[in-house]
């Protein structure tokens, strides 16, 4: 299956948080259990990397908000939506999107269960400068 097309906007200095639904074709959610996510936002294809971020945790971790933080979360973006429900949360804390200074850049976003990797999802991000810098 053909990754998906989907281009988004950061706004510089806030928070961004939001979640894409995995579904197959006739619009069933796709199990993730013992699925990894990883996704990049690249100013072009093969440029260093401006983020990566990736869905793994530490046996001892849990997701959790943070200003200084950026991951994926395969339990959604409210953090607790069973992982057999497909939903990928991405969370990009505002101290992260401060720092940005692209105006256009590349994304895409896979998934692997350690012998496969599929590419759900991959399109452009716009940044939306900040004003106001208190």
């Amino acid at each position: 299956m053909a990754a998906g097309k989907y281009s988004f906007t950061i706004e510089q200095g806030t928070t961004t948080i939001f979640e894409i639904q995995y579904q197959d074709s006739s619009g069933t959610a796709i199990d993730l259990t013992g699925h990894n996510a990883r996704m990049q936002i690249k100013s072009g294809f093969g440029a260093d990397a401006i983020l990566s971020m990736s869905s793994s945790l530490a046996a001892s971790e849990t997701y959790q908000k943070g200003s200084n933080k950026a991951f994926l979360s395969m339990s959604g973006s409210n953090f607790s939506t069973a992982i057999n429900q497909g939903k990928i949360g991405i969370y990009i804390g505002h101290e992260v999107t401060d720092d940005f200074n692209f105006g256009e850049a590349v994304y895409d976003l896979e998934i692997s269960d350690g012998t496969d990797k599929t590419r759900i999802l991959q399109g452009d991000v716009r940044l939306s400068r900040e004003v106001t810098t208190i």
